[in-house]
């Protein structure tokens, strides 16, 4: 199993969010609760890929993510 940490932006608000997922990180908007709410009200097709990680084990995703 693939883990995937991303960070994503809001191209017209600046905001921006570091989630982690299985699924594929270039289609998958993200599930914050507030970035949710941001990317319903302000538009998910403005929403860009800036960096994806993958990793085949927690344990190194989970260091690359503290570190």
């Amino acid at each position: 199993m693939r883990i995937y940490l991303y960070v994503k932006r809001h191209k017209l608000t600046g905001l921006s969010y570091f989630g982690k997922t299985i699924r594929d990180p270039y289609t998958y908007n993200g599930s914050g609760k507030l970035w949710y709410r941001h990317i319903t009200k302000h538009g998910k097709q403005h929403v860009e890929t800036l960096n994806v990680w993958s990793f085949d084990d927690q344990q190194s995703c989970t260091e690359f993510a503290i570190a």
